[in-house]
């Protein structure tokens, strides 16, 4: 006889037309005479409460799970994780003609991959529950990305899903799990919004235990980073890790999530929150990684096709690795041939890729002090108004690049001492000992984090602002910022490094303070402030042309393109000032990059040409690399992002090689992927620009100046003082539209410095027309190109 399947619909309580159809259509299925019974949560409510353990209960005691989609609830995202992670068929609907949450959910691209069925009345959902025979689908979701996690090796015991704006508290925890030494891969949405789900589902699957901040309701852009998180947390408790949540107040939820969530208003409260939670998993990281991971053999089988590996598409998450399958090119060697360089690239082309190759380069040789800075976070709220508040732009000048002398020499000082420390006693020279002592006794001056460094100094220079001399005002900050400190610490320096070959300065996540509510002008000014003072810090080091210091140094600042694009406004002599534009104008150089990772990482040996091998050879007409080329934005992340969406698409399709129809769905998966990131990489240029571009939607990809301005007008976008012109130049530059330069043929600016040429051509075609890249179009739903 055969069983009742029993299943739990989860939905949200808005919009309330969505509950009352979905209440209707399981009227109806139960009275359709199918063997099957669903329940919804308003059977369980408890005085308009409702309780995590018993919902997960339900869900844990059903055969399957459905869930509404519609408005993206956060309860409902953890609801569908946590039904993955216990291996529950799910069946997902949406109202699509919702418009702001299809939207959203566009922009969330979690569940795209897994699928639903849209709906707008209850016998949508009645007929395609009952088509696809919901309740004997016997299909988990984490079998069809199993091929992620073959053959990864476990280093990590933490995955941490961070904030999306960098505060004082996901500061606090970022030096909390360094300071207990935990393995931790990061999920960074101040670098990325959203991940695919698929690398969700490769982490969770290989950590024992996850840590979830979630945002407070006031922050701008909580909702898509909390259905995120809710996705996530929800997943690792159903996959039965430890899990902590966290969120900073105001954080409502309708659910009472008991033990999992804690929540704060202030930093005491987040260390409660966060310290017994990371001291367990230190305490028991041997018993957790043992029960993540038990030894035992798995059979199932692995094609060919998911034994090949492209590496992480962000550089952050595979530092130890990236070393090995590096592309070496022309600008490594300059880089490193001079005294100081400044690196100015997109986000995504490889800058912090090129830190970490340069770091594990130079250090192979044990000669070589290499010290890479890259503050977290700098908390410069204070430089702001202390800045503000001065009188002068020599006031404001000097006291800019005084502080990033004294930050460079204690960071300097402070990696010296670690390494010294590492010595056996009878090992250590006379200068070693000196300078053990010198910072034993400036602790406080040198040990302490670059952030609370800089904290502690920003409190004595307050009194700044009451000084009227010139003279009195440089001997207070030589007095405040230490400077008979520094000079002995230089001193120092000088006579340790004297005695090795090389000294190296790698200073990187600069961006980290660029966000809209800093005061971008003297943020840009700080960050100008280091461009000066790193050439001063190379004199002094090197020592006078009579005396030169025995040893080499290098400084290299890595600075994204547009906010050095953004800083040259308030540069005295912009055109004095070189830099390094690291660029990818050459395909085959590209491409390269896949070829490398697939013969160092894939844990079978490619005997024959991978593309060739394993990659269909024409899509749309088109030769496959060609056509790769002209859908992503040139850059590594770019490229590897897609080729690993082809690959995973294709595994799960059960395709023993990449076919035309994986590398089309890749295409509009990499299409949601680079619309995210476009919105970081916009940064505060323009705050209007996400509503701009949901304008865009539906409308052919070639656009007239008079379309730009008729959209910007629809978006609250200012056309006044010829800004239409400075607007389209900064689309330009995102590479998100291309100019005319000659009839049908449209270049797009994908260097920091290249625009200059297309707009001389496009003002001598004088057409006014621009063409958004092939990149964003499916996403965009161009009319011209509607499937």
């Amino acid at each position: 006889m055969a069983m009742i399947k029993n299943g739990f619909f989860a939905y949200s309580s808005n919009p309330t037309h969505c509950g009352e159809f979905i209440e209707e259509a399981i009227k109806e299925i139960h009275k359709s005479g199918h063997l099957v019974f669903l329940k919804s949560w308003k059977t369980m409510s408890i005085a308009g409460k409702f309780i995590i353990s018993e919902i997960l209960k339900e869900i844990e005691n059903s055969d399957f799970l459905c869930a509404d989609l519609t408005g993206l609830n956060e309860n409902v995202l953890f609801e569908i994780g946590f039904a993955i992670g216990k291996g529950k068929p799910i069946w997902l609907i949406q109202d699509t003609s919702i418009i702001d949450s299809h939207n959203r959910f566009k922009e969330l691209n979690f569940l795209t991959t897994i699928g639903y069925s849209p709906y707008t009345n209850s016998t949508d959902i009645v007929n395609a529950f009952l088509n696809k025979k919901v309740y004997l689908d016997e299909t988990k979701v984490l079998n069809a990305f199993d091929n992620m996690s073959e053959g990864l090796i476990n280093e990590n015991a933490l995955l941490y899903l961070k904030s999306q704006y960098d505060t004082n508290y996901n500061q606090y925890i970022s030096n909390t799990i360094t300071d207990f030494k935990l393995p931790t891969v990061i999920d960074d949405a101040t670098e990325v919004k959203v991940q695919p789900v698929s690398w969700y589902f490769n982490q969770v699957q290989n950590v024992p235990a996850v840590l979830v901040e979630f945002s407070s309701t006031y922050r701008s852009g909580y909702e898509l980073h909390n259905a995120k998180c809710s996705f996530v947390a929800g997943l690792a408790i159903g996959l039965g890790l430890k899990v902590q949540m966290v969120a900073e107040k105001p954080f409502p939820t309708s659910m009472d999530y008991q033990e999992y969530l804690k929540k704060f208003t202030n930093l005491e409260l987040c260390k409660v929150a966060i310290v017994p939670f990371l001291n367990d998993i230190r305490t028991n990281i041997a018993q957790l990684i043992v029960k993540k991971h038990p030894h035992e053999e798995s059979h199932k089988p692995v094609s060919e096709l998911q034994k090949i590996k492209f590496g992480e598409y962000i550089a952050e998450h595979e530092a130890s690795n990236i070393y090995e399958y590096y592309i070496e090119t022309a600008h490594e060697e300059n880089l490193i041939r001079s005294e100081y360089n400044i690196v100015v690239g997109r986000k995504g082309c490889g800058k912090t890729a090129t830190l970490y190759y340069l770091e594990a380069e130079l250090s192979r040789d044990v000669r070589n002090e290499v010290i890479p800075i890259k503050p977290v976070n700098f908390e410069i709220d204070g430089l702001i108004e202390l800045i503000k508040k001065l009188k002068s732009d020599f006031e404001k000048g000097y006291i800019i690049q005084s502080i990033w002398k004294f930050l460079i020499y204690t960071e300097i000082a402070k990696r010296i001492y670690e390494t010294i420390k590492k010595k056996p006693i009878y090992a250590l020279t006379e200068t070693d000992r000196k300078i053990i002592d010198f910072v034993n006794q400036n602790t406080s001056i040198i040990l302490s984090d670059i952030s609370t460094r800089l904290e502690q100094e920003l409190t004595n220079l307050e009194m700044l602002e009451k000084i009227e001399e010139q003279t009195e005002f440089r001997n207070k900050i030589s007095e405040i910022l230490h400077e008979s400190i520094i000079k002995d610490l230089k001193d120092l320096v000088v006579s340790y490094m004297n005695t090795r070959k090389k000294l190296v300065i790698l200073i990187d996540n600069l961006d980290k303070n660029w966000k809209k509510e800093n005061n971008i002008e003297i943020t840009s000014k700080f960050i100008l402030g280091l461009l000066g003072v790193i050439g001063r810090v190379s004199k002094e080091l090197k020592g006078s042309p009579s005396k030169p210091n025995d040893f080499d140094l290098n400084l290299i600042v890595f600075l994204r393109s547009d906010i050095f694009k953004f800083i040259l406004r308030y540069a005295r002599e912009p055109d004095k000032i070189e830099y390094y534009n690291l660029r990818w104008n050459d395909p085959e150089i590209l491409l390269r990059i896949v070829e490398k990772r697939v013969e160092l990482l894939s844990t079978n040996k490619i005997k024959e040409n991978f593309w060739d091998t394993y990659v269909g050879k024409i899509v749309d007409g088109i030769p496959t690399k060609e056509y790769i080329l002209s859908c992503i934005i040139p850059r590594p992340r770019d490229l590897i992002y897609f080729i690993n969406s082809a690959k995973d698409i294709a595994v799960r399709r059960g395709h023993n090689m990449i076919q035309e129809t994986d590398l089309l769905a890749a295409h509009k998966d990499y299409s949601n992927w680079i619309f995210k990131s476009i919105l970081v990489e916009n940064g505060v240029t323009v705050s209007q620009i996400q509503k701009f571009l949901y304008n865009i939607m539906g409308e052919s990809s070639i656009l007239t100046k008079e379309k730009i301005e008729e959209l910007m007008k629809l978006s609250d976008i200012t056309t006044e003082n010829n800004y239409v012109d400075d607007f389209i130049t900064h689309l330009c530059g995102l590479s998100f539209i291309g100019r005319e330069i000659r009839p049908f043929h449209f270049e797009f600016e994908f260097d920091f410095d290249s625009d200059d040429k297309n707009l001389i051509l496009a003002n001598k075609l004088n057409s006014n027309r621009y063409k958004i890249h092939n990149a964003f179009i499916p996403y965009l739903e161009c009319s011209d190109f509607i499937d």
